[in-house]
């Protein structure tokens, strides 16, 4: 299990590196969402928060209301970090 894990997050990684937002703003968000979406399947909040953070500075359709009605975050509702980028 742990060796798929590792590629899951290897293959998450490859895929931002492929696309940076320099050079494809549009999109960029979505393949760090799915970074992050790996992240929460994988219980690892920080890394996942980590990611979602900066989205919701940019333009982009990724938003504290997106976030919070999005069931793929349920996992990080109650975490504090989580609570304060959706306020």
């Amino acid at each position: 299990m742990t060796g798929r894990r590792d590629e899951a997050i290897r293959a998450g990684r490859r895929a931002v590196e492929l696309v940076p937002a320099e050079r494809d703003a549009q999109s960029a968000p979505s393949v760090r969402v799915h970074l992050a979406r790996i992240y929460v399947l994988l219980d690892q909040a920080a890394p996942a928060l980590d990611l979602l953070a900066p989205l919701t500075q940019v333009p982009s359709w990724i938003s504290p209301a997106e976030l919070r009605s999005d069931p793929t975050w349920k996992s990080l509702r109650r975490h504090p970090r989580f609570t304060r980028l959706v306020r």
